[in-house]
């Protein structure tokens, strides 16, 4: 038990977390290109650093935005996919 409580801690030390919106919302997000899930999103637990978050929508142009993820902290952003016109 001690050790899986100190396993936790040193988890949440070395991870924070990502909450991702979009504009429009439904985007399909990604993270240094592995899909995460839909938008919003909340994303715990990723390893501390800066990552890629991308999104993309039928009908949109995809956005892409780098985050740095601080320990034990939760970070925010927000994409803006621009609606897809043809030439």
């Amino acid at each position: 038990m001690v050790v899986e409580q100190q396993a936790l801690q040193m988890a949440h030390t070395t991870t924070g977390n990502l909450k991702v919106s979009t504009l429009p919302t439904g985007a399909e997000i990604s993270i240094d290109g592995v899909f995460e899930g839909v938008a919003p999103l909340n994303v715990q637990s990723i390893a501390v650093g800066v990552i890629t978050v991308s999104g993309e929508k039928n009908g949109y142009n995809p956005a892409k935005k780098k985050v740095r993820i601080r320990k034990g902290r939760t970070s925010s952003l927000t994409l803006i996919l621009d609606k897809y016109e043809l030439p």
